[in-house]
């Protein structure tokens, strides 16, 4: 896979480096070792967020935000000895969105690529790229005019235009060809909030990447005609992203997440919330103790799907979870449940799976440590190495 957005170009190799999973509820960091052929997390580091630090998927607290990305890295440092200089974003939520684009590029002249034909391509790859996202990002914020910034395109195609595949630019010979291109873009609001924790931090932004386009990326190493809808089912927010053989074709975000579950819980039992919290994860819970809430939440998660097909007649696929609130004992049996009835989503089958770590690892080849929740981060470390060994820092 090519990626064609060079984020920093630096002179040395990094033997390692941290990164960050900003989620909806806390901060893991994950130091990376780069000198192998093989994601290999080094150490690990979690910090939750105060309560009010994070509302409805947007920073509320930038000070506590900032300490608590601080004390994740510490964390993380700590647990391996290792304090890298060097950080990669993983981002989710609202801050970000993934879409893939179907391109059609026309050169000047056929044969064979040469010299600064290659960049004047790319630069035309991305002014494509870009027109479409002007296009769907009012869909996704309701703000046509909103500006936003792209933070990765990757070519995951090249066809010529009567349909044969091509493994690069090089083996480009038509005047006209075709280009698939997975593309991540970001607000201007959180192109300005990533500046200030690059700041804070005092170290060097290798690149920002999406954790959804990652989670994709990961799934069609193992099965190239990939189709489902991912749920990342975060503390504040849940992300979903309908994946149709291997495209993504719309991400959104639905401001639902566990910590609803968990108030939820307090409220009907009269409870703290860190009481809360861990009979929602280890309790006994009773499917009627959160079936309004999950029925709410499972018809926003209809509603988003349907927005996402805008009207198109789409096949039925599974869904997957992921994300701490994911492990809620109950999740599974409902969702089964209100699938079954009819009242799930049109495009989802009965048929509910949970991407958990040990899934993830099989398929980057990593160690045996409990990695329960890292799942995002560890998608991501996996597109640092490749990113490393393809020599694109």
């Amino acid at each position: 896979m090519l990626d064609l957005l060079k984020s920093v170009r630096t002179k040395y190799r990094p033997q390692n480096a941290v990164v960050l999973d900003f989620g909806s509820s806390s901060t893991k960091a994950g130091i990376v070792d780069l000198t192998t052929f093989r994601p290999t997390l080094l150490g690990l580091g979690e910090e939750p967020y105060k309560s009010s630090t994070i509302l409805s998927g947007l920073v509320s607290d930038l000070d506590d935000y900032l300490q608590t990305i601080r004390n994740a890295v510490r964390k993380a440092s700590f647990s391996c000895g290792f304090t890298p200089k060097d950080f990669v974003f993983s981002l989710s939520g609202e801050f970000v969105k993934t879409i893939t684009v179907d391109l059609k590029v026309h050169r000047e002249l056929s044969g064979s690529i040469k010299g600064s034909e290659e960049e004047k391509i790319i630069k035309e790859i991305g002014r494509l790229v870009e027109k479409e996202i002007s296009l769907e990002f009012p869909k996704i914020t309701g703000n046509p005019g909103q500006e936003f910034r792209l933070i990765e395109r990757r070519v995951l195609a090249l066809e010529s235009m009567d349909g044969v595949r091509l493994e690069n630019l090089d083996s480009v010979l038509e005047r006209d060809f075709k280009a698939t291109v997975l593309a991540s873009f970001i607000s201007q609001q959180t192109e300005k909030l990533l500046q200030k924790v690059v700041g804070d931090l005092k170290r060097t932004l290798l690149f920002k990447t999406s954790q959804m386009s990652n989670m994709v990326s990961l799934f069609k190493k193992t099965t190239d005609n990939f189709s489902g809808v991912l749920v990342d089912f975060g503390g504040q927010v849940t992300d979903v992203c309908l994946v149709l053989n291997g495209r993504i074709m719309g991400t959104r975000t639905i401001p639902m997440g566990g910590r609803d579950a968990t108030l939820e819980l307090c409220e009907k039992y009269k409870i703290s919330e860190s009481d809360a919290e861990e009979k929602k994860l280890h309790g006994d819970l009773l499917p009627d103790d959160l079936r309004d809430y999950l029925t709410f939440w499972f018809k926003s998660l209809n509603g988003t799907l349907a927005t996402i097909s805008d009207g198109n007649d789409f096949p039925q696929v599974p869904i997957y979870l992921y994300g701490r609130s994911s492990l809620l004992p109950v999740l599974a049996d409902v969702l089964q449940e209100y699938a079954k009835s009819g009242l799930g989503p049109v495009l989802v089958e009965p048929e509910f799976k949970r991407i958990d770590a040990k899934i993830i690892k099989d398929a980057l080849s990593l160690g045996e440590e409990t990695l329960e929740g890292f799942e995002p981060l560890l998608s991501t470390a996996g597109q640092v190495l490749e990113n490393y060994v393809s020599n694109e820092f």
